[in-house]
C-alpha cells in the first residue's frame, strides 16, 4: 500500500481529532471533580454554573469530535479550527466556574457576562475556520 502525501495530513488530523476528544472528555471529568469537591466544602451552598461547567468541553469538544473520528468523516478539523474551538470551550467553562465560585460566595459581578459572547464568538469563528477551509485542502482520505 502506497500513503500519499495527503493521506498522511490525513492521517495526523484523525489523530489529532482522536486527541482533542479524549482531551475533552478528560477535561469534563476534571470539571465534574472539581465541582464535587468545591461543592462539598462549600457547606452545602452550591451553584448550577459550578455543578455544570463539565457540559461545555464534553459537548462541544468530545462528542463532536468523537463523532467525527467514529464516522470516519472527509474532512477533519485544521490546527486553526481546534485551537479556536479549544480556546471558545475554555473560556466558557472558565466563566462558568467564575460565576458560580461567585454565586457560591453569595455575590455577583456584571464581567461575567463577557464570557458567553467571547466564547460563543470563538466558536463561531472555529466554525468557520472548519467550513471555510479550501475542498483542495481538506486532507480527504484517497480510496485506491
Amino acid at each position: 500500500m502506497t500513503l500519499y502525501t495527503s493521506d498522511r495530513k490525513w492521517i495526523e488530523r484523525y489523530r489529532a481529532a482522536e486527541r482533542n476528544a479524549l482531551g475533552y472528555f478528560l477535561t469534563s471529568l476534571f470539571l465534574i471533580l472539581f465541582g464535587a469537591v468545591y461543592e462539598h466544602f462549600s457547606f452545602g451552598v452550591y451553584a448550577n454554573a459550578m455543578i455544570y461547567a463539565f457540559v461545555f468541553p464534553l459537548l462541544i469538544g468530545a462528542l463532536p469530535m468523537m463523532l467525527l473520528t467514529f464516522f470516519r468523516a472527509e474532512r477533519l478539523p485544521d490546527r486553526l479550527s481546534r485551537e479556536l474551538l479549544g480556546a471558545g470551550i475554555a473560556t466558557l467553562s472558565a466563566g462558568s466556574l467564575i460565576k458560580g465560585a461567585l454565586e457560591i460566595y453569595g455575590t455577583s459581578s456584571p464581567l461575567t457576562f463577557v464570557y458567553w459572547p467571547a466564547g460563543l464568538a470563538l466558536i463561531a469563528f472555529a466554525v468557520i475556520a472548519f467550513y471555510g477551509t479550501n475542498k483542495r485542502n481538506a486532507c480527504e482520505p484517497k480510496v485506491h
